[in-house]
């Protein structure tokens, strides 16, 4: 048996990098997966590469909004029964510096950083 057969993990900024990763690596080991992040299209198509709707779900999911963080543990329970594991994964760069960042840069990287994470340990 594998290591995390018949659990249900949720992996936020899933559709890609270290986040795609994580979730081919517990699909492989036996868990299935929501994914969440902003890029529907890319988190659709992530899902579908892991092994479609009886493995992988796909839903946008903004991790500074708790409505819809709290969207991808009710697609885990509702689709899967459960949620067993939480990876808080989501975040975001922006091509600067912090003295050429702008005010407005900063502010999303905190969100999606510190708020995404808060969000998802709720």
């Amino acid at each position: 048996m594998a290591l995390l057969t018949g659990q249900t993990a949720v992996i936020t900024g899933g559709a890609q990098g270290l986040g795609y990763a994580i979730a081919q690596r517990f699909v492989a080991e036996g868990a299935r997966v929501v994914l969440g992040d902003v890029n529907l299209d890319a988190t659709e198509a992530a899902a579908e590469k892991l092994g479609g709707n009886e493995i992988a779900r796909a839903l946008r999911c903004d991790v500074t909004d708790s409505a819809e963080v709290d969207a991808l543990v009710a697609a885990a329970v509702d689709g899967f029964g459960a949620l067993d594991i939480m990876v808080n994964n989501a975040g975001i760069t922006r091509d600067a510096t912090m003295r050429k960042m702008t005010e407005d840069q900063f502010d999303q990287v905190i969100a999606v950083h510190l708020k995404g994470t808060w969000n998802g340990l709720r």
